[in-house]
């Protein structure tokens, strides 16, 4: 099959790969950090996001990328379980598991359970982690702090 990999972030040593003669892709590298708009069209043409952190402490780009209905592949035991239900809205391999990651990949890369991902993680995201609910929060947690 023919794809396409968008890598986000710091990404300056896969530079030094060539992987056009390697793979059949070809990676993009660029830094978003002051390019939302740009961020979100990108999540919104991608079939899927991996994300192979081995140390996660919430999942801010799992976050983001369900809310561009994107549904997510990493691993358990990561701050992405707070974003991800293993098979319902995203894929969570075990820790550091690379075979069942890609067994992930492959799950999320069938049309069907993509689709079925898509919607659950864009629903998940905004019934959970929209401006209203997370504003909601914090104004109970500042109530209750100033109540002590």
């Amino acid at each position: 099959k023919r794809f396409e990999i968008v890598v986000l972030g710091d990404s300056h040593n896969l530079e030094k790969i060539n992987y056009s003669e390697k793979f059949n892709f070809r990676v993009f590298n660029e830094r978003f950090d002051n390019k939302k708009d740009l961020l979100k069209k990108i999540y919104s043409a991608c079939d899927l996001l991996i994300m192979p952190s081995r140390i996660e402490a919430f999942g801010q780009v799992a976050l983001e990328a369900g809310s561009c209905s994107l549904p997510t592949i990493s691993f358990k035991n990561t701050g992405v379980e707070d974003i991800v239900d293993h098979k319902k809205n995203g894929y969570l391999a075990k820790y550091l598991n690379i075979k069942d990651l890609a067994k992930g990949v492959d799950m999320l890369s069938r049309p069907r359970n993509n689709t079925f991902m898509s919607k659950n993680i864009r629903i998940k995201v905004c019934k959970n982690f929209s401006y209203k609910i997370i504003s909601k929060k914090y104004k109970e947690i500042y109530e209750k702090i100033s109540q002590n």
